[in-house]
C-alpha cells in the first residue's frame, strides 16, 4: 500500500512544473486557458496583492513552454501574454524580451505582427526612434500579416516619420493606408492624421483636398445603412482636422486684413506726405484701373489689367477653395468650359490607331491586363473604346492584376462581373480572369540584377500581345506607378512579390530619392 502511494505522488509531482508549480493540462489550449483564469485574478487586485497576482499569471503563461516546448503557436501567445503582463507592471527589459519571443515563435499567426508592434510602442516609448520605425517596418512588408496589423504599423511608421520630420515619408505612409487601408476607421485615422499634419505646415489648400479626398473615397461606407455605418458618420464628423483647418483658415483671414489694413494705413500716410520729385517733372495721369472679383462661371474669356487682383474660387472635393491673386503675379485669366469626355476619348483612340498602335492584330492574342478591386475603377468610355478596337483579335484575356491582394473579396469579385459583362458584349472568343499570387502556376525567367526572381503566370506564354490599361501617378517606392506594376507586383508570384517589396528598406526607396523621380 505504502509502495502505490509513494508512485501515486511521483505521478502527480510529474505534472508540475520544477521551477514554477504549475499543474500541466491536458493539452497547449488548456494551459492557456489556464493561464488566462490566474490573469483574471488581477481584477480588482491592488498594491502588492496584484503584483503577486500578476506573477503568478506570468509563471502561468511560462508554464505553457515548459509544458509543450514543441507547440510554437500556444508559446507565441502564451509570450504575447506574459509581455502584456510584463508591460502593465513596468517591467519593460522583460516585456522586450517576451515580445520578441513571440515575434519569433509566432510564425504563420497574429502574434508575430503583434509582438512586433508592441516592440515598435516599446521601443517608441523610450525614444529609440529607429529600432521603433524597424519593428513598424517589419510588420508593414509582412505579407503574412492581417491586413489591420499591417494598417496599424504604416499609420506608426507615418507618425514617427512625421516626429522625425521626414515629411515626404510620413505623407506617403498616410496615404498608403488612406487609400488601401484595410479598415474603414484605420483609413479615416489616416485622412485626418495626414491633414492634420498639412494645416500645422501651413498647407491650407493640400489640406483641404486631403479631406475632400476622404469624403470621396469613404462615399459608399459613409452612405451604410448600418451599426458600423453610423459610427463611422459620427467618427468623421468629429474629424480634428476640419475643425483645425477651418480655424486656420479663419486666422489667416484675420491676418491678411491686418496687412491690408496696414498698407492702407501706409498709403494714407504717404499721400499725406509732399511728392518728392524734380521740379520739372511732369505729372502724367494714369488711368483708372478696373478691378473685380473673377468667379468660376464668370462670362468673360479673360481677365485682364486688375489694380489690386483677383480672386477665385476653385472646385476641390466636394467644396470649393478660395484663391487671391495680386496683380503682380497675374498674368492672365481663362474661363474653360466643360468638354465632352467621349470627343476627347474618341480623338485620343483616334490618335493612337493612326501611329499603328492597333496594327495587325487579326489572329494575334491579346493579354489586357487592368487592375483590381482595389484601385479605382478606369472610365467607362475609355474601356469600350479599348475593348472595340481589341475586337479584331483572335483571342483576348483580361487579367485584373491582384498583386498579392485576396482575388476573393466582394470588391474583386464586383470587378470581375463587370468586366465580363463589358467582354460578353464584345466577344465569345474573349474570357476574364483574376490573378491569384498563391494559386496560379508560374515560370521563372531567371532573375534581375538585384536578384529578384522573374516569376509571371504561364498563361502569359501564349500571349502575342500585351495591352495595360493604367493610370500614372507618384510613388513613394516604385517612382511612378503605371504599366510596369501591373507585371510586378500585380501578375507575379508571391516570391517575387516579396523579393521586391524587400527593397522597400532601403534608403533610395524614398519620396524624392527614387531615380524616377528626377
Amino acid at each position: 500500500m505504502t509502495r502505490w502511494v509513494v508512485a501515486a505522488c511521483a505521478l502527480a509531482c510529474l505534472a508540475w512544473s520544477a521551477t514554477s508549480g504549475v499543474p500541466k493540462c491536458e493539452d497547449a489550449r488548456a494551459q492557456l486557458e489556464y493561464a488566462s483564469k490566474r490573469k483574471l485574478e488581477l481584477r480588482g487586485a491592488r498594491g502588492e496583492e496584484r503584483a503577486a497576482a500578476r506573477e503568478r499569471a506570468v509563471e502561468a503563461y511560462r508554464a505553457v513552454h515548459y509544458h509543450f516546448p514543441r507547440e510554437l503557436l500556444a508559446r507565441a501567445e502564451a509570450a504575447f501574454r506574459e509581455g502584456e503582463l510584463r508591460r502593465a507592471g513596468g517591467d519593460v527589459d522583460e516585456a522586450r524580451e517576451a515580445f520578441e519571443s513571440a515575434a519569433a515563435l509566432g510564425a504563420g499567426s497574429e502574434f508575430r505582427a503583434r509582438g512586433r508592434l508592441e516592440l515598435g510602442h516599446l521601443y517608441r516609448r523610450s525614444n529609440r526612434w529607429i529600432d521603433a520605425l524597424n519593428a513598424y517596418e517589419l510588420v508593414a512588408l509582412d505579407e503574412d500579416a492581417a491586413p489591420r496589423h499591417r494598417d496599424r504599423a504604416w499609420l506608426w511608421r507615418a507618425r514617427l516619420q512625421a516626429r522625425l520630420g521626414r515629411e515626404r515619408e510620413a505623407c506617403a505612409g498616410w496615404e498608403h493606408v488612406a487609400r488601401e487601408g484595410f479598415d474603414s476607421f484605420d483609413r479615416l485615422e489616416a485622412f485626418d492624421e495626414w491633414a492634420l499634419h498639412l494645416v500645422e505646415r501651413g498647407d491650407l489648400e493640400g489640406a483641404a483636398g486631403v479631406i475632400g479626398l476622404c469624403g470621396e473615397l469613404l462615399a459608399e461606407r459613409l452612405a451604410e445603412q448600418t451599426r458600423q455605418g453610423d459610427r463611422l458618420r459620427r467618427v468623421h464628423a468629429r474629424m480634428r482636422s476640419v475643425e483645425r483647418l477651418k480655424a486656420a483658415i479663419e486666422a489667416r483671414r484675420k491676418l491678411r486684413e491686418a496687412e491690408e489694413e496696414e498698407r492702407a494705413r501706409e498709403t494714407r500716410l504717404d499721400q499725406g506726405r509732399a511728392p518728392r520729385r524734380p521740379p520739372d517733372a511732369l505729372e502724367v495721369p494714369r488711368p483708372p484701373l478696373p478691378w473685380r472679383p473673377l468667379r468660376v462661371g464668370d462670362p468673360d474669356r479673360r481677365a485682364k489689367a486688375y489694380a489690386v487682383g483677383v480672386e477665385l474660387e476653385l472646385r476641390s472635393g466636394t467644396g470649393t477653395l478660395r484663391l487671391e491673386v495680386p496683380a503682380d503675379r497675374l498674368r492672365d485669366a481663362q474661363r474653360v468650359d466643360d468638354a465632352p469626355a467621349e470627343v476627347d476619348v474618341e480623338r485620343a483612340f483616334t490618335e493612337l490607331e493612326s501611329a499603328g498602335a492597333f496594327a495587325d492584330l487579326a489572329g494575334s492574342r491579346v493579354e489586357l491586363l487592368v487592375v483590381d478591386g482595389t484601385r479605382p475603377e478606369p472610365p467607362a468610355q475609355l474601356c469600350e473604346h479599348l475593348l472595340a478596337r481589341l475586337a479584331p483579335a483572335a483571342r483576348l484575356r483580361v487579367l485584373l492584376c491582384t498583386g498579392t491582394h485576396d482575388p476573393a473579396t466582394p470588391a474583386n469579385r464586383a470587378r470581375l462581373d463587370v468586366w465580363r459583362e463589358r467582354v460578353a458584349r464584345m466577344s465569345p472568343r474573349a474570357e476574364v480572369a483574376i490573378h491569384d499570387a498563391r494559386r496560379d502556376a508560374f515560370r521563372r525567367d531567371g532573375t534581375t540584377s538585384r536578384a529578384t526572381p522573374v516569376e509571371l503566370p504561364v498563361a502569359f506564354d501564349s500571349a502575342d500581345r500585351f495591352v495595360v490599361l493604367s493610370d500614372v501617378k507618384h510613388h513613394y517606392f516604385a517612382g511612378y506607378s503605371g504599366p510596369a506594376k501591373h507585371f510586378l507586383p500585380g501578375a507575379a508570384s508571391v516570391e517575387a512579390v516579396r523579393a521586391n517589396h524587400a527593397f522597400a528598406l532601403e534608403r533610395a526607396a524614398r519620396a524624392g530619392h527614387h531615380p524616377w523621380h528626377a
